[in-house]
């Protein structure tokens, strides 16, 4: 669907106060879907979208057409709304936000409403509503991508989604391009995506594959010295692997602020610095390769697509 934006953006969700027979609520700005679009369309959506299996189970079309779209939240589950006007109004979810949007949306609103219930609510007049939750909130357990046609659920997608935050894992592990399935010879449930492949041991953990090591085991480049004053000059030397990470590539192995959670998301550097295929300067570690772009940035190679 087309978004208007014509709602002021807001530049943070603020938590409100809980309506009587509530449990919580958050209060924000609402931004409304394109007013072309009938109760006949969003139905359409929200049966296309059911039809990928982002629906409750049980899930019913709204009675007064009153539909909405917040992130986290699957077709058919219900959000209860009051504006500053004095109007209250129930809708129910109809569509879903693209993956690769949520972060920029969470910045601006607290819901997005279809024409009807916007105008039904007065926001016209003054766009501040109140949503209000029922304990527990609903907890999503698989995602659809349309960006590449497959799902991710459980325990996949609590691994994917585990920061919290779309576009951090779309930047370390991409987007699902294949559905989970049985590998043959290990007889582990995996999952490839564009930049890593998750496995489910029997004990329910799941486990990035060493997809680095696959891809770097057969690389063709030389690699770059790295000087023996490393540390001084802001590296740091990793005995168990036997190399060394510094600079721009040290700072993104550190970004989240714990040890553990770097090596199971990038494993450890299993290679010194080299130049790519591409001219890029590179760096291996056992579950993921840095590359360092042109302008400064640090991304990850795309290995498991490149693999598959």
């Amino acid at each position: 669907m087309t978004q208007l934006l014509r709602a002021t953006l807001l530049a943070g969700v603020m938590l409100a106060s809980a309506s009587p027979g509530d449990v919580s609520a958050e209060g924000g700005r609402a931004a409304f879907y394109d007013p072309s679009y009938s109760v006949a369309d969003w139905e359409a959506i929200a049966r296309a979208q059911a039809s990928w299996g982002n629906a409750i189970d049980g899930w019913e079309l709204d009675p007064n057409g009153f539909y909405c779209v917040k992130p986290g939240m699957l077709i058919g589950q219900r959000l209860w709304l009051h504006s500053s006007s004095g109007v209250s109004a129930s809708c129910t979810i109809g569509d879903m936000v693209q993956s690769h949007h949520v972060a920029s949306w969470q910045s601006k609103w607290v819901v997005e409403v279809s024409w009807n219930l916007f105008v039904h609510l007065g926001l016209l007049q003054h766009n501040h509503v109140e949503v209000a939750y029922a304990l527990p909130r609903p907890v999503v357990t698989e995602w659809y991508f349309e960006e590449t046609g497959h799902k991710v659920s459980a325990p996949f997608w609590e691994y994917w989604n585990r920061f919290g935050d779309f576009e951090l894992s779309v930047t370390l592990f991409g987007y699902p391009i294949s559905e989970a399935e049985t590998d043959k010879e290990t007889g582990l449930i995996t999952q490839s995506f564009e930049r890593a492949v998750f496995e489910e041991h029997p004990n329910g953990m799941v486990v990035g594959q060493r997809v680095g090591v696959h891809a770097c085991g057969a690389k063709e480049n030389e690699n770059i010295h790295v000087p023996e004053e490393l540390e001084a000059a802001g590296g740091r030397y990793f005995s168990k692997t036997g190399h060394a990470v510094w600079g721009e590539f040290l700072e993104f192995w550190e970004q989240f602020g714990d040890e553990r959670e770097s090596i199971m998301t990038l494993g450890y550097p299993v290679s010194e610095l080299f130049r790519s295929k591409d001219g890029l300067l590179a760096q291996c570690f056992e579950r993921s390769i840095m590359e360092l772009h042109s302008d400064g940035v640090v991304r990850l190679r795309r290995i498991a697509a490149e693999l598959s």
